[in-house]
Parts: C-alpha cells; sequence; structure tokens
C-alpha cells in the first residue's frame, strides 16, 4: 500500500495516496519497524502534496523521533522528507511550533545507502538533471530500484518530462 500510495502521488491521487497511508495505519503491519519510517515518509509526502508545508514538517518530525535510531535507511528518508518541506521554510516560519534545525549534512554519511541519499538531498538542492542523474546512479549501486525510480520521477517532474513521467 505504501508503495501505491507513492505511485499515486506521482499520478496526482493525493486523497488516495492519503487514504492508502491511513490504511497502512491501521494495520498491525503499520506497527512494524521496518514499516514505521516508510509511512511517515509518505505522510509527509501526502501534506506536501497538499501544499501544507508545516503539515509536512511535522509529519517528517514525529517519523523521525519514532524511528530515528531504529532504521537508518528510514531515518535518512525522512531527513529528506524534511528538506522537502523545510525548502519553503518562510511559508512554515510563522507556525506555532519552532522550526527545527536542519538535520546533518548527509554528505558527512558512509555507505551506499546514505552515499544515495545525500546524492538525492544534493539533487533536490541544485535540481539539475546532473544531480539527479548521480542519484540514480547512487541507488542503482546499493541497489534499489524503487529509490532509483523516484529520482527518475523526480528528475522528469523537474523538467516537465510527461513522456518520462508516463
Amino acid at each position: 500500500d505504501l508503495a501505491d500510495a507513492s505511485l499515486a502521488l506521482w499520478r496526482g491521487e493525493v486523497d488516495r495516496a492519503a487514504v492508502l497511508v491511513r490504511r497502512v495505519e491501521s494495520t498491525p503491519a503499520g506497527g512494524l519497524a521496518e514499516v514505521i519510517g516508510e509511512r511517515w515518509v509518505v505522510r509527509s509526502a501526502v501534506d506536501l502534496a497538499r501544499d501544507d508545508r508545516a503539515a509536512a514538517l511535522a509529519s517528517a518530525r514525529q517519523g523521525l523521533v519514532e524511528c530515528a535510531e531504529g532504521d537508518a535507511i528510514a531515518h535518512w528518508r525522512l531527513v529528506l522528507a524534511w528538506w522537502r518541506a523545510a525548502a519553503g521554510v518562510d511559508a512554515v516560519a510563522g507556525s506555532a511550533e519552532a522550526p527545527m534545525d536542519p538535520p546533518p549534512d548527509p554528505v558527512a554519511c558512509v555507505g551506499a545507502e546514505q552515499a544515495a541519499l545525500a546524492a538525492t538531498v544534493v539533487a533536490m538542492r541544485e535540481r539539475s538533471s546532473l544531480s539527479w542523474a548521480a542519484a540514480v546512479s547512487a541507488w542503482a549501486e546499493v541497489p534499489a530500484p524503487l529509490e532509483a525510480l523516484r529520482c527518475r520521477l523526480a528528475a522528469s517532474a523537474e523538467a516537465r518530462d510527461l513522456h518520462e513521467l508516463d
């Protein structure tokens, strides 16, 4: 359901994605350590798709609290969610909740997964086709085809390449 929710978001089916996330949350599997972080990542993406940066930031924060130490991949995916939500930090600066300090620089991390996440953060910052290609390549080294696909989709969306998105 979480993979379906991610795909629904790419298709612009935000309400369907939200329903799928809620469905996962309501099942026993939703409480598994390996599911909790991804659940918060997708929830943050749904909030962001609804243009609610404050909620997206809160979802990423909550996910970091719940799984920060237990699942390294989920932790860094939540760091990415935090960066996505914080990209418009001026829009949430006036919120009642104090802004969270930026997460650590992912480039300082080691390992294939962390290197791929770091490349994705760089791509999000630079928003260039070369940086997205580097992120796709880094995920291919893990190997993590779903993450590579997410980067390809982000690059295609950035370039407004409808053919590639299809």
